[in-house]
């Protein structure tokens, strides 16, 4: 006879990030193009894999919920990425348009 429910239920323990790396610490970007930041998490073997993004001058550089960036005008701006898990695991690229 089989046991309760619960233990036939296979149960994923998530993996949490402990940090953010960005290869490029500051990324040029044309006027008008895109571009997709590009990041990975450590450990790298990480299940939970959400984070949101933000750019801290949107009139210079947007960002999308993927993590696309759209130039709008020249300047520089700072594009923070971060888990939603732990707001104190994230990295900050400046983004340079010209």
């Amino acid at each position: 006879m089989r046991s309760s429910a619960a233990s036939d239920v296979y149960k994923r323990q998530e993996i949490y990030p402990t940090e953010l790396t960005v290869i490029k610490k500051e990324i040029p970007l044309a006027y008008h193009t895109t571009a997709n930041i590009t990041f990975s998490f450590k450990p790298i073997n990480t299940t939970f894999r959400e984070v949101t993004y933000k750019s801290s001058n949107p009139d210079i550089v947007s960002i999308d919920d993927n993590g696309k960036m759209t130039a709008h005008k020249s300047g520089s701006c700072y594009i923070t990425i971060t888990s939603t898990h732990d707001k104190s695991v994230s990295v900050t690229v400046k983004v340079t348009v010209s």
